[in-house]
């Protein structure tokens, strides 16, 4: 079985960008601004930490809310893992999830490991 390792966290009183700047030295981390059309402003990472970072509004002009149930925060912060061994994966996955359980203003909102069937992908 693989696995589909998923953090999301949220704040309710962060800018996005104000978000990613506290957490790149935070995290050791260095933000690239992006912009799309889906999600608008955004700030993404790829790396050791996680193989996805993302920190984004909750609210995209023209689409609404990312996350229509935890329409409380402000920004949202995703975090995926799917590269290395499975170990691996959770290594990163816990350590990621512990470290961001430690910033203020920061809620853990979803942890998810997923089995996926192999056969599936």
């Amino acid at each position: 079985m693989l696995q589909s390792l998923t953090l999301l966290f949220g704040s309710k009183a962060a800018t996005s960008e104000d978000l990613a700047t506290q957490l790149e030295p935070f995290l050791g981390v260095a933000f690239e601004a992006k912009s799309s059309l889906y999600l608008g402003e955004y700030f993404y990472h790829e790396g050791k930490v996680a193989d996805k970072l993302s920190v984004r509004n909750n609210f995209v002009p023209g689409f609404g809310l990312a996350e229509s149930d935890h329409r409380e925060y402000q920004v949202l912060v995703y975090a995926y893992f799917y590269s290395g061994t499975e170990s691996e994966q959770v290594g990163k996955f816990l350590a990621m999830r512990d470290k961001l359980m430690g910033l203020e203003g920061l809620d853990l909102i979803r942890d998810a490991i997923e089995e996926t069937d192999e056969e599936e992908m």
